[in-house]
């Protein structure tokens, strides 16, 4: 589910709720929407193989 994130701009505090949920209340007003970052990792093992680079390395062992 799609999330929303909210900050108090009088004490800092946030708030991460499901999107559609009422905005919440700090401090005798309404809390600001802040947005969430992207995210750049892939959900599954599948699609992790495209991006991750596995190149040779020295392990060390003889």
């Amino acid at each position: 589910m799609a999330r929303q994130a909210y900050r108090c701009k009088h004490c800092g505090d946030e708030k991460v709720l499901e999107t559609g949920s009422p905005i919440p209340d700090c401090c005798g007003e309404r809390m600001s929407p802040i947005p969430l970052e992207d995210c750049t990792h892939p959900f599954s093992a599948e699609g992790a193989r495209v991006s991750t680079v596995d190149e040779a390395c020295d392990e060390g062992v003889r």
